[in-house]
C-alpha cells in the first residue's frame, strides 16, 4: 500500500545520493546517447557525482566498457549484506 510505500522510499533516500539533473547532463545525454537516453542520463548524472562509485541497473548490457562498476540489483543486495 502507499503507506508502505512511502517507508520503502524514505528509508531508500537515507542509502542512496540523489543527483540533481542539470541542463549540463542533459547535453551530455543527448551526445551519448545511443539507443538509450535514460541510460545516458544515468551515467553522467553518476559521473558528476565524485562520491558515485556504481550503478544499479537491470539494464547492465547497455553500461560495457564503463569506467563506473555496473551492479545487477541482485548483486548490489549481496554487496550490501555483506556490509552488514
Amino acid at each position: 500500500g502507499h503507506k508502505k510505500a512511502m517507508e520503502l522510499i524514505e528509508l531508500l533516500d537515507t542509502l542512496v545520493l540523489t543527483v540533481d539533473l542539470n541542463s549540463t547532463i542533459i547535453r551530455k545525454g543527448f551526445r551519448t546517447a545511443g539507443r538509450d537516453f535514460e541510460d545516458a542520463i544515468q551515467l553522467h548524472s553518476a559521473r558528476s557525482q565524485k562520491k558515485i562509485q556504481a550503478i544499479v541497473t537491470r539494464n547492465e548490457k547497455d553500461f560495457k566498457n564503463r569506467d563506473l562498476v555496473i551492479l545487477s540489483p541482485a548483486s548490489a543486495v549481496k554487496l550490501l549484506d555483506a556490509i552488514e
